[in-house]
């Protein structure tokens, strides 16, 4: 049977959809399984909808994102020369020291505030002109001590990072 549901709640439509839509201003931004909206956002506005607080504007030269005064490796040349990058803040990782792991990002970066959400923490962390929002364990900001203006290490894989483009 096929029916259809209008919502305003996020967790709803996740929960009851099997194909969703999301509308903006009267049109439609991007339909599919609500998987898609979380893995590869069509529009930014899509991607801050559902959560993904790292969303640049940015150049694209074969596999590099140029965002600002920042290279990101990307996981394969996009078919454009502008658009953003997505990045979910639960891909990145934060440590004290360099990570020697497959991660083809990696940046030192100053801790520039520390907010708990109650079930995880946001960090934010800027390295150049760059900000990134990372969601990390309230057990992880223990562990790591992290303090607002201390200078860490942050890492993605080239996987995590969408590009949009269209």
């Amino acid at each position: 049977m096929t029916f259809i549901m209008v919502t305003h709640e996020i967790k709803e439509a996740l929960v009851l959809g099997d194909r969703i839509a999301l509308l903006r201003d009267g049109k439609i931004e991007q339909v599919g399984e609500p998987d898609q909206f979380f893995s590869s956002p069509a529009t930014p506005y899509v991607a801050e909808f559902f959560g993904v607080n790292n969303v640049f504007k940015a150049r694209f030269e074969g596999d590099k994102a140029l965002v600002g005064d920042v290279t990101i490796t990307l996981k394969a040349p996009p078919k454009a020369r502008e658009g953003f990058v997505v990045i979910r803040p639960d891909d990145i990782v934060i440590s004290k020291i360099p990570v020697s792991s497959s991660a083809r990002n990696q940046f030192r970066v100053e801790v520039t505030s520390l907010r708990d959400l109650g079930l995880y923490v946001e960090v934010k962390a800027r390295v150049g002109s760059v900000e990134f929002c990372v969601y990390i364990t309230r057990y992880a900001l223990r562990e790591l001590d992290l303090k607002k203006g201390e200078r860490v290490f942050l890492s993605f894989k080239a996987m995590a990072v969408e590009t949009i483009w269209r």
